[in-house]
């Protein structure tokens, strides 16, 4: 699923080694030329470091999972 977007879905992996500071800037501006939106202006701050702590439990759960990256995208989306 995520491989069907323009420009296709980031690796939830991979974010486990940004630190806390570049998740909320990523969260609050967005990055331009991706399908990463911002939120600044749509969510207080509070419900911005929500949405930072949610990401990290994506990313808990995907390395404790046994998974290849890909496979981790299709079961979540399977759970829906």
């Amino acid at each position: 699923m995520g491989q069907l977007l323009t420009p296709p879905a980031a690796d939830l992996t991979v974010l486990g080694m940004k630190s806390d500071k570049e998740l909320l800037a990523t969260i609050r501006n967005g990055r331009p030329g991706t399908a990463i939106p911002s939120w600044q202006g749509n969510l207080s701050a509070p419900a911005i470091v929500d949405v930072l702590s949610y990401v990290r439990v994506l990313v808990e759960n995907s390395l404790k999972s046994n998974l290849q990256p890909s496979q981790h995208r299709i079961a979540r989306f399977q759970d829906c």
